[in-house]
């Protein structure tokens, strides 16, 4: 009893003074109802006009942590409305209080309030660890400003992310936070927004034990303006990677004897932590799996034919089940004879097996693209979610990953490529690397035609896949089926059936994809005398995926690529080339990329065309949005153009 009144005399003045922060609703004016659109975003279908949340101990509730959310928000129009459906989802223990809502329109030139009635809030269970309180703000139209607040109240010592930017645009969003100087908390701010109230404030001396002495608080209080709506595009990592918030992670607390309880590892005790907990001890399991490989196997001399086999034998044994890493207890052994299993689960057992067989291998924790980047500055296990496999061979890197079908050794599915990974090595000492695919992405076409006296084409395409390509086209044969798989094709070409279809090293996962098709054109003579000719049948950008006006985060393609195209169009002696496209050259900044368009004269009756594309890095920054996006409309333009035949 005596421990529990000390600590509320000493929070007791830092609660009643952090409290004052709270905002509470009845701050709606006539103006923000009448406001029609937003002149910065006039596509914004709402705005945050403000909103606050306040987090501080709670003497009331046990000193737990209570955050005091507030939001008011304009709604313009039908497609906002769902925003007045508010959901506070509560974990466990957590409870929410104080729920207040209303609705602000204007009738007959003057304001009318409508508020939320207790009887329509309600509760429901989602599953054993999670809750959720549901409301729906009454009186909704075109024009509404809704308003409300509420409190939730935590026992528990992590303190939620608060997101100062969205979807829609905000005029205002502010977060601060109190609590007792004895705590210690790593803040970072996401994103690329900067903070308009950025106030830190240690206050010495600001509460008395009894018996003890005098305490310290920290307060903060962080606050953001005219935030713009965030806009997802394509070619970008996960929106938690810059969606502008700030996080909180704890370190530990002293008490007051002095004694300091850690909650934030060192990555030294995080890597065997993730070992020994998160996978389960089952990186020890070589002895197992060196009874079970096939022996031929283990008998092969060559380290990188023997690794290959090793990874080929696992990848077929195994079906992935759709998890990736479960953080849960498994068991090698029993996953061995089940023949199908989690992310970790298969490539464990790809890593042990390597291990059996001498390889040198190690376990890589990752995150996906679809997750936020790992943060580097101290360890937050819970940021990974997949596990890979690092394997050495000749003083060459392989990264491997066992649960897909199409992936050739030393490469790993684009869902894992998400910049840089944990390296477990468990004796040197855990280290991060870049995650980089073995095998280059490319594609190179090369096409023969030919258009007799009665314009009707025909000709052969020959193409060769590498990498991602090569990986892309073997699953959608895989998935699709042969026959849709060249009807979508046919759906992408200039007026041509494809009339025969070949495709080499299917199942060679190892070599090149190679294809052979031959084309017919769709029509046959027609009246013009003159003829236009796109050269360019396949693969040709249908649309520029970037347009917004600005982007405010990186365009990450995953890998470079490169596009190689050749073709060789055969002219009947009837005709002649009047129109061609002209032979041009550009490049990106920095190295980034490059187009080449090279047109030939005609000679003996045919007329040959090439260019190459190529993406050179992964990465494009903010700043090189701009000249990407230019690049792929020059692109764009120039496979639109023609080549122009007139009867002679």
């Amino acid at each position: 009893m005596k421990r529990i009144t000390i600590l509320l005399l000493l929070v007791s003045s830092l609660v009643y003074s952090q409290k004052k922060r709270s905002t509470k609703v009845g701050s709606v004016t006539k103006e923000e109802v009448q406001m029609a659109s937003y002149e910065k975003d006039t596509t914004a279908n709402a705005l945050v006009l403000y909103e606050h949340a306040n987090t501080y101990l709670s003497e009331r509730d046990n000193l737990d942590f209570k955050t005091d959310y507030y939001h008011r928000i304009k709604l313009f129009d039908r497609k906002s409305f769902h925003r007045a459906t508010v959901k506070i989802r509560l974990y466990q223990k957590e409870k929410s209080k104080g729920i207040e809502a209303y609705s602000y329109n204007i009738e007959d030139g003057v304001v009318k309030k409508t508020k939320l009635v207790a009887k329509e809030i309600y509760k429901k269970q989602l599953d054993q660890n999670w809750k959720e309180v549901v409301f729906t703000i009454p009186n909704i139209n075109k024009g509404t400003v809704i308003e409300y607040q509420y409190s939730v109240v935590t026992p528990y010592l992590s303190i939620d992310d608060w997101y100062f930017q969205s979807d829609i645009p905000k005029l205002e969003s502010d977060f601060s936070i109190s609590y007792l100087g004895n705590y210690k908390y790593n803040s970072r701010l996401i994103g690329f927004q900067k903070f308009s109230k950025n106030e830190q404030k240690v206050e010495k001396r600001c509460v008395n034990i009894p018996g003890v002495g005098y305490g310290n608080c920290a307060n903060f209080y962080y606050g953001m303006q005219d935030v713009p709506a965030f806009k997802e595009e394509d070619y970008m990592l996960s929106k938690e990677n810059f969606l502008s918030r700030i996080s909180f992670d704890l370190i530990s607390i002293t008490n007051t004897d002095g004694r300091i309880k850690k909650y934030t590892q060192t990555w030294k005790d995080a890597d065997m932590s993730i070992k020994d907990d998160f996978l389960d001890g089952q990186t020890s399991k070589k002895k197992f799996f060196f009874k079970n490989l096939p022996k031929p196997i283990l008998e092969i001399t060559n380290p990188l034919e023997k690794a290959e086999k090793i990874y080929q034998y696992i990848q077929n044994r195994f079906a992935w089940d759709g998890r990736y890493w479960t953080q849960k207890r498994i068991n090698l052994k029993e996953v061995f004879e089940e023949r199908n299993g989690s992310v970790d689960a298969i490539n464990l057992s790809l890593y042990n097996s390597l291990k059996a067989a001498n390889i040198e291998s190690y376990i890589v924790m990752i995150a996906t693209r679809n997750r936020g980047m790992p943060t580097r500055l101290y360890p937050i296990t819970t940021d990974f979610n997949y596990v890979i496999v690092k394997a050495v061979v000749g003083n060459k890197t392989y990264f491997l990953d066992a649960t897909d079908k199409f992936l050739p050794f030393g490469q790993i599915p684009l869902r894992s490529l998400n910049g840089e990974g944990r390296v477990l090595d468990f004796i040197k000492g855990s280290y991060w690397e870049e995650i980089q695919p073995a095998v280059k992405t490319s594609t190179k076409i090369r096409v023969n035609i030919a258009m007799d006296e009665n314009v009707v084409f025909t000709g052969n395409i020959s193409v060769e896949k590498k990498g991602y390509h090569a990986i892309d086209t073997r699953r959608d044969l895989s998935k699709m089926g042969e026959d849709d798989y060249l009807e979508n094709l046919e759906n992408t070409s200039v007026d041509y059936e494809i009339e025969d279809y070949k495709v080499q090293n299917l199942n060679n996962l190892n070599e090149s994809l190679l294809e052979t098709l031959k084309l017919e054109s769709d029509e046959g003579a027609v009246s013009s005398d003159k003829i236009l000719v796109n050269p360019f049948l396949f693969y040709r950008f249908s649309e520029n995926p970037f347009k917004l006006k600005t982007r405010n985060y990186p365009v990450d393609f995953g890998y470079p690529t490169r596009y190689t195209y050749i073709i060789s169009l055969k002219i009947p002696k009837e005709y002649k080339v009047t129109k061609k496209p002209e032979t041009v050259g550009f490049k990106l900044p920095n190295n980034g990329g490059m187009f080449l368009l090279r047109v030939g004269e005609v000679k003996d009756g045919t007329i040959t065309l090439n260019y190459r594309y190529q993406i050179k890095k992964r990465i494009f920054s903010t700043e090189e949005y701009h000249y990407l996006k230019e690049f792929l409309n020059k692109i764009i333009k120039i496979q639109a153009s023609h080549i122009e035949l007139e009867k002679i």
